[in-house]
């Protein structure tokens, strides 16, 4: 989603402009800009929902969050932060191409502190998209193919959060660092 606040500031668009009109502006830029390509740069997207998914003791848990009712953007960032450890893996699915850069631009543009997300070659984020394959690969293909558990939630950000999360379990499966019988 675009972030129409830093997009009105950026371009200093008329202010009578509704933000449908400012947001096909900034697709209709950046298409003039990329000859045809209308994503617009990682710092120019909005986060608008986040998961994570982790399986301790008790079991697997997922937690979805979304930004309205009261909660803004940075709110929504600074409560996924806080909940990381700074020793925490993050896995994602293409996220070394947009995910990461997307909230690594966002945490420096409201001041947050994410050391999760630092600049770090320790294996602190996995992109199981291109651990898999130099392809384009489908989440939600990879996912059906792989057989993940059905997972009840309505919420898409969950369900590819689980889909991830799954995925990563059959990759450790794979390199023999987990039984299958012991997901």
């Amino acid at each position: 989603m675009p972030d129409i606040a830093g997009l009105r500031r950026l371009y200093a668009v008329p202010a009578r402009m509704s933000d449908d009109d400012v947001a096909e502006y900034a697709w209709q830029k950046q298409r003039a800009f990329t000859g045809g390509s209308d994503t617009l740069p990682h710092h120019l997207h909005l986060v608008t929902a986040i998961a994570r998914v982790w399986r301790d003791d008790s079991g697997l848990h997922v937690v979805a969050q979304r930004a309205g009712d009261g909660i803004d953007e940075a709110a929504l960032l600074r409560e996924f932060f806080d909940a990381l450890d700074a020793n925490d893996s993050l896995v994602s699915w293409q996220g070394s191409r947009f995910g990461l850069p997307v909230l690594r631009c966002r945490a420096v543009i409201h001041g947050l502190s994410a050391p999760v997300l630092g600049l770090r070659e320790n294996g602190a984020h996995v992109d199981l998209a291109a651990e898999l394959s130099p392809e384009d690969l489908p989440l939600s293909e990879m996912a059906a193919l792989a057989g993940p558990p059905a997972h009840t939630s309505e919420d898409p950000c969950a369900v590819e959060a689980v889909q991830t999360y799954f995925l990563h379990e059959r990759l450790r499966v794979m390199c023999g660092e987990v039984a299958l019988s012991n997901l």
